[in-house]
């Protein structure tokens, strides 16, 4: 389960660059289970699925958080959607702290939507994200993240007013980052 854990945990961190990239192999994003992984994730589901009727709030969130997780290994990445949300909704917001939050949560409802390249729904959860903050600190990769989304689809404006609340957040992070998509806006605004 822990090696299947670690896995998981790689879903996190699909290139947001993809969605841009029409040339982009889904096929390299993909897990690549070994078959006895996949015959332990198939013979855990009824597993998970009973802890779904468990009236434990804390066994009821990880069913869910497992579920989702396990179905976006399994490649059946939309039954994953709907576990994901879930989670989000579960997790207690009053008891956020640094290390407790909806951060790993987004993350992976984001890299899902990323891996099926649903722009729209990625961008509105990110949206989200941002707004509810589920970390301490307000995260700068998340503002440029958000500008990268908009300046592939030529919303310029949008762009770089992302990229500038994403210096506002972490100044060193992303100078040169900025600094180097604000040239490619550049030049192709022809300014």
């Amino acid at each position: 389960v822990y090696r299947v854990t670690k896995q998981i945990l790689l879903c996190s961190f699909i290139p947001l660059r993809a969605m841009a990239d029409s040339s982009f192999d889904m096929d390299i994003a993909r897990m690549n289970l070994k078959e006895p992984d996949v015959k332990a994730l198939t013979e855990y589901r009824p597993y998970f699925e009973q802890l779904l009727k468990e009236k434990d709030a804390r066994k009821y969130f990880y069913a869910n958080k497992l579920l989702g997780n396990m179905y976006v290994l399994l490649d059946e990445r939309e039954k994953a959607i709907s576990y994901m949300k879930k989670v989000i909704e579960l997790r207690p917001k009053k008891y956020m702290t640094y290390d407790v939050n909806t951060d790993e949560d987004y993350m992976n409802l984001m890299s899902t939507y990323c891996l099926l390249k649903d722009t729209h729904n990625f961008e509105k959860t990110l949206l989200q994200k941002i707004k509810e903050q589920p970390t301490v600190d307000p995260q700068a990769k998340d503002y440029n993240d958000l500008a990268f989304l908009y300046l592939s689809k030529n919303k310029f404006d949008l762009a770089k007013t992302y990229y500038e609340k994403a210096l506002q957040v972490s100044d060193a992070y992303l100078q040169r980052t900025y600094e180097l998509n604000e040239s490619k806006c550049t030049s192709l605004l022809g300014l």
